[in-house]
């Protein structure tokens, strides 16, 4: 993928944005967003790209699952296809359980694994029994992020599952920048889901897929995305599927907001 090619798509749109703050429907002088202060959000933020497709409280609801589920249907029909499942609908939300004709192989979509861990819900836990000496379990879970926080996500994504699950935003991390050097000077361990699936017998792999708002990726999203059950996959094409999905969704957020041209 272009990725200055979006960008540059992406800064034309920024301006559009700000020009139509001359709109005579908008409060005089104000450049906070739009569709916040429409919906009373106090302390609304500027309105600019960065909050339009990534901070709007008013989109998580809506375009910003919309964008995050379709990534994750695309991630999720490439596993089930690796272990000849049936795959997902086009439009239909990646939720639920799913088994393999065998048994053996179950894939777990935003559901928890254990009661214990009921708030914890991976978009999706693969179970792969086929070897009762060798049984794999794969947490995976995908994000979208502002290019900025790439890497904090990747952190914090992998901390929730693999190392406490009672982290609950990214200022937990007290400055760990990368899963490479984490250790308990940064983040004190806890109870998690990776270790209840070794307790019960599972080789288990955390794996955070995390993709940038304009389809930015981390150095280390092919090393993540080559550690999914995936199969005879063809990586690089799985890659940008996975980035264009991200920047459609981030231009629907943007297209949203400039169509929102009076406040009223």
């Amino acid at each position: 993928m272009n990725i200055r090619s979006t960008l540059t798509g992406f800064a034309i749109q920024e301006n559009a944005i700000c020009k139509l703050r001359n709109h005579p429907g908008y409060t005089e002088g104000s450049r906070k967003c739009r569709v916040c202060e429409y919906h009373g959000v106090r302390d609304c933020e500027l309105e600019d790209v960065c909050h339009v497709v990534s901070r709007c409280t008013r989109k998580m609801a809506n375009l910003y699952l919309l964008r995050h589920n379709n990534a994750v249907r695309l991630l999720a029909n490439n596993i089930l296809r690796n272990y000849k499942m049936e795959t997902l609908h086009y439009n239909e939300r990646p939720v639920g359980i799913k088994d393999n004709a065998d048994k053996n192989v179950r894939l777990m979509f935003d559901v928890p694994y254990t009661e214990t861990c009921d708030k914890m819900k991976p978009d999706i836990i693969v179970l792969d029994d086929t070897n009762a000496r060798d049984k794999r379990a794969y947490i995976i879970e995908v994000g979208i992020s502002w290019p900025l926080s790439l890497k904090r996500l990747e952190v914090f994504k992998y901390v929730k599952y693999a190392w406490n699950s009672e982290i609950t935003d990214l200022d937990h991390l007290n400055g760990c920048t990368s899963i490479d050097n984490l250790s308990e000077s940064y983040v004190e361990r806890g109870a998690n889901i990776a270790h209840v699936l070794g307790l019960r017998g599972y080789l288990t792999k955390t794996i955070p897929i995390i993709i940038g708002t304009q389809g930015e990726v981390s150095d280390q999203f092919m090393k993540f995305l080559k550690d999914c059950p995936l199969g005879s996959t063809n990586l690089i094409r799985l890659a940008g599927e996975l980035q264009r999905a991200a920047v459609l969704g981030s231009a629907a957020a943007v297209r949203a907001q400039l169509a929102c041209r009076q406040k009223s």
